[in-house]
């Protein structure tokens, strides 16, 4: 159940103005060594014993039958830079965690999906997204009054004593002013924390998830193996696993994988 406004964000502000720049440019932030493999988890996945990333593992000359690509495990790093000294984690399928993982985007991305209709619901919410206009409007009054009160103090110092005065007015109105938008500011801060219902930053988040499903995650086939995993980078909060026990957090889903 995705629940908007009770947790963290589901993408960071950063992360989604890096997007469009790294599948455009086709960079890989973490995974830099030549691409030798199609692994979709390579650079995300990382061992739940010890923390390191698993590396994929080719078994040269082996088929995966299901999919007809090289069979390949994920393996950890740790565990393979010093042999089982630090790190004994159990191998990954990586060609069935792989398999999974992409049936599992074809079910977020299907348009009657449950994440699909709730982040519709989310992107369409008027009621608090018209209060944050409100909030952005006052907070740009309460900046261009101190922006006034600064320069009207700075004033003072240069002024005919006769001028003080007024300056002294002027200043007291504009604080009096600044009051009272932080009194309306409060007011609408506390009533969308008491509604405990969607924030402008929720809506926002909505849009964003619902166009990478559009423009991106339906046409992930089309992507190449570097923009894939530049995608998964944004959508997956947390990937860890060893064995046959693999816990993939995508789009806050907690999903159990095997």
């Amino acid at each position: 159940m995705f629940q908007f406004g009770k947790h963290k964000g589901l993408i960071s502000g950063k992360d989604w103005t890096q997007v469009q720049n790294l599948l455009k440019n086709n960079e890989n932030k973490r995974y830099r060594k030549p691409i030798k493999n199609d692994a979709l988890l390579s650079g995300i996945l990382r061992c739940s014993k010890c923390g390191s990333y698993m590396r994929p593992k080719i078994h040269t000359g082996r088929i995966y039958e299901e999919t007809g690509k090289v069979r390949f495990s994920y393996m950890c790093e740790l565990k393979e830079k010093s042999r089982l000294n630090k790190c004994n984690s159990e191998n990954i399928n990586g060609n069935k965690l792989d398999k999974l993982l992409m049936e599992k985007i074809s079910e977020l991305i299907a348009p009657n999906s449950k994440i699909c209709e709730e982040l519709k619901t989310i992107s369409f919410t008027e009621t608090t997204a018209n209060e944050n206009d409100e909030l952005i409007s006052l907070t740009e009054a309460y900046n261009k009054n101190q922006k006034i009160l600064e320069n009207l103090i700075k004033k003072i110092q240069y002024v005919d004593i006769e001028l003080i005065d007024d300056i002294n007015k002027e200043v007291k109105f504009i604080k009096q002013k600044n009051l009272q938008i932080q009194k309306k500011i409060n007011g609408i801060t506390n009533s969308t924390l008491n509604k405990g219902g969607v924030t402008f930053s929720d809506k926002e988040i909505a849009k964003i998830v619902l166009e990478i499903i559009k423009n991106h995650l339906k046409k992930f086939d089309e992507l190449d193996i570097l923009e894939q995993r530049n995608l998964l980078k944004i959508l997956i909060n947390k990937a860890a696993g060893s064995g046959n026990d693999v816990e993939i957090d995508l789009l806050n889903t907690n999903n159990t994988f095997f």
